[in-house]
């Protein structure tokens, strides 16, 4: 967390050179929200970039968040998710 902001930075390595992701979609959950990746809800970015990291700038003083990033190909098909990240927010 730097201020109130989050910087989140992921790495992501391909199972083969076919692999490469295009973009990355990024999710991000509250306290105790249920994380579920099949609806557009809780996405708060998609990047259409090889950069592996994301600022996010709407979180709130004093609350928990939850995120998680999936890799995307050229066609926009998704790969599997990474492993939660929780951050605890200042007040």
């Amino acid at each position: 967390m730097i201020d109130r902001f989050v910087r989140l930075r992921w790495q992501w390595e391909p199972e083969s050179n076919k692999d490469d992701a295009y973009g990355f979609v990024v999710y991000r959950f509250e306290k105790d929200e249920p994380i579920r990746l099949e609806y557009g809800n809780n996405v708060i970015a998609i990047r259409f970039s090889q950069e592996k990291f994301y600022f996010d700038t709407t979180c709130e003083p004093g609350k928990q968040y939850t995120y998680v990033v999936r890799p995307m190909d050229r066609n926009k098909y998704l790969g599997p998710p990474s492993e939660t990240v929780i951050v605890h927010m200042g007040r």
